[in-house]
């Protein structure tokens, strides 16, 4: 497949980020000061970054200057979300500022990472339904089976209008934990400690430790999850009265509160 650049710069940001999660502050910082190593990457990443995003930038200012006026408070719904960055009223966002190149930049990389992040889990859950033809046809099968409700006579099956539809497929769930316990969108979780403890585990730490949660390693971990851990298995999740079976965070970090919003965004 052919390299796309900012793709590209994307997986190289990412790289560097986890890199100084792992050495000291000083030694990173040593080397993003002298453009070597890793940092090198990042330096060259931040102006490939900056380079392509002031050109769409640009292009959407003028873009909205040709519209004039009266198009400003028309088709709202239709706007994407650097039009409506750049059109903010700062009277009721006073902290952002519309006119600032470095906002709309770091906007537009967040939304861009965040929807990556989240079309990789979907890519992902599809990939594994392909190796396991089985769950794919159970999905299915509880899919077309699910009796209708009074409100979705016409249409049974729509989980944006029906929520209460939704939350009736247990196996559908059961997969997507699944997924996301064999490849989570994020594979590592980095906490620093405000004093000194001792963990659960017995280890003691000093006050602004790093500690790391290797998120991947944990939900692969025969301890934790048992002889088949690296099998995809729904089945580990539907409970014997064939409810959703809940796990403890301490055992699928994967379900943060900001991570649950994984599931419904695939």
């Amino acid at each position: 497949m052919p390299e796309v650049e900012f793709a590209e710069s994307l997986e190289n940001a990412g790289d560097s980020i986890v890199y100084r999660h792992v050495i000291p502050r000083f030694l990173w910082k040593l080397q993003n000061r002298m453009g070597l190593g890793q940092e090198k990457k990042m330096i060259e990443a931040g102006a490939t970054f900056d380079r392509i995003c002031a050109k769409y930038i640009d292009a959407k200012r003028e873009e909205i200057r040709s519209q004039g006026t009266d198009h400003d408070h028309s088709n709202k719904e239709c706007e994407d979300l650097l039009t409506y960055f750049i059109k903010l009223d700062t009277s009721k966002y006073q902290l952002l500022n519309p006119n600032d190149e470095k906002f709309l930049r770091d906007t537009i990389v967040s939304l861009i990472v965040a929807v990556r992040d989240t079309t990789s889990s979907a890519l992902t859950w599809f990939w594994l339904l392909s190796k396991y033809p089985h769950v794919e046809a159970k999905i299915r099968h509880e899919i077309t089976n699910l009796p209708k409700t009074a409100t979705s006579q016409e249409r049974p099956w729509s989980p944006i209008d029906h929520k209460e539809f939704l939350n009736k497929l247990v196996y559908l769930h059961a997969a997507l934990y699944e997924a996301m316990r064999l490849y989570p969108p994020i594979p590592l979780e980095r906490k620093t400690s405000v004093n000194s403890d001792v963990l659960p585990s017995g280890h003691k730490i000093d006050a602004n430790s790093a500690i790391i949660f290797p998120i991947y390693a944990l939900g692969r971990m025969r301890s934790v999850w048992g002889e088949d851990a690296l099998e995809f298995k729904p089945e580990r999740w539907v409970s014997e009265t064939g409810g959703l079976r809940h796990e403890p965070s301490s055992k699928f970090l994967c379900l943060t509160p900001v991570q649950e919003l994984v599931p419904v965004s695939i």
